[in-house]
């Protein structure tokens, strides 16, 4: 957010809408034109799920005949063994 307004605004939404809210300034990187597969970075609980989600989704709206894959990964922390 660049100032309270937008903020605000944004504290306003359900958390139906706020689980998916897209930022205009992330908006941009959902449509920008990548000349090959494209990773989505960033520091925890900075969007960068929400971005890719909505990047896929773009993606399948505009090339309805082509398939898109996102992926992501999770490092497995080691168990203890009981």
């Amino acid at each position: 957010m660049t100032n309270a307004d937008e903020l605000r605004q944004a504290l306003d939404y359900l958390w139906d809408k706020w689980a998916v809210f897209l930022h205009h300034a992330q908006a941009d990187l959902v449509e920008r034109s990548f000349s090959g597969p494209t990773r989505v970075s960033g520091s925890a609980a900075t969007g960068e799920m929400i971005v890719a989600l909505h990047r896929a989704v773009y993606l399948a709206r505009v090339n309805p005949n082509a398939s898109v894959l996102l992926t992501t990964f999770r490092r497995r922390w080691p168990t203890s063994s009981g």
